[in-house]
């Protein structure tokens, strides 16, 4: 039987201490269960960076998975499945936070 955290081994294994704390097994298993994205995908890793209590910046996400997922992150924000958090910082260094009305 696979955990959640299977599908995303080599990525955890990789992780950059500069994009802050790994995603949870608890984020993820949200993310799979309410559809938002399949188990093992990029899309799972940057909505869950993005439900971290600080938040995630772009440049974070973008430095463990090859880019920012902005198109998903706004998609998900229009659709009203989550909501948007300004945590901190300006520009480039704007800090987001997704909290999912799932």
């Amino acid at each position: 039987m696979s955990t959640i955290m299977e599908p995303y081994g080599k990525l955890m294994k990789q992780w950059p201490k500069e994009a802050g704390p790994k995603p949870t097994q608890k984020d993820l298993k949200v993310i799979h269960e309410a559809g938002i994205a399949r188990p093992g995908s990029k899309t799972a890793v940057a909505v869950a960076m993005s439900m971290r209590d600080k938040g995630a910046t772009q440049d974070q996400i973008k430095k463990v998975l090859g880019a920012p997922y902005r198109n998903k992150l706004t998609t998900l924000v229009a659709t009203g499945i989550a909501k948007r958090e300004h945590v901190s910082g300006e520009g480039r260094l704007m800090v987001y936070k997704l909290r999912l009305k799932v």
